[in-house]
């Protein structure tokens, strides 16, 4: 039971309400892909009851004009501190680099490398949709005040960025690319391949 007690709501960060333009134009193009779905507060209480938990949004200044929506699953909703990873996945370290690079120079070979960067990757994951709820947010002003029974809740329907899951589950659905990848190279083009979160690299 991921319920908490009282009103399980927080106000958004001072980030949010000073750019909420921002935040309705990153909501809008969730709406439209599919990644949100928007409620009356009365609606997403009656779907979800005490599992309806309204985390705080907030912006992080990437630069260059670009922000990144942030939902806070670990104050006053406490849904990160619950949480339990059924195992861990370590990511690659220096030492890993390290020991691609001694057996390139040790064959000799010419070799292709290729770097990327999925976009987005905790928005790729697919969530239950008896889980949404746990994911809901608001752009209302809740500073001191319980949402109105009309007013606009918005949940998730895939990972979100400020949940431990959403990293944990990317992991697994990338890992599963990666292995398939090295299916698909097949041994006359093994390759190391290493994913650090949503970054990678291949060396064939």
């Amino acid at each position: 039971d991921l319920s908490t007690e009282g009103d399980a709501w927080a106000p958004n960060y001072r980030t949010a309400r000073e750019r909420l333009e921002i935040i309705q134009e990153k909501v809008q193009k969730d709406l439209e892909e599919g990644r949100m779905q928007k409620l009356t507060y009365a609606m997403a209480k009656e779907a979800y009851g005490e599992n309806l938990l309204i985390g705080a949004l907030g912006l992080v200044d990437e630069g260059g004009d670009s922000f990144r929506l942030i939902h806070d699953g670990t104050h006053k909703i406490l849904i990160n501190p619950r949480m339990r990873a059924r195992d861990l996945l370590p990511s690659p370290m220096v030492n890993d680099i390290s020991a691609e690079m001694a057996e390139v120079e040790d064959l000799q070979e010419p070799h292709i490398a290729i770097v990327w960067d999925f976009k987005s990757a905790h928005r790729i994951v697919v969530v239950a949709p008896e889980d949404w709820g746990l994911q809901a947010c608001t752009l209302v002003d809740l500073r001191g005040r319980t949402p109105d029974p009309e007013a606009v809740v918005y949940v998730n329907t895939v990972g979100t960025f400020g949940f431990s899951s959403a990293g944990y589950w990317w992991g697994r659905l990338a890992a599963m690319l990666i292995r398939g990848a090295h299916y698909f190279l097949g041994p006359e083009l093994r390759s190391w391949i290493l994913l650090y979160a949503d970054d990678g690299k291949i060396l064939i």
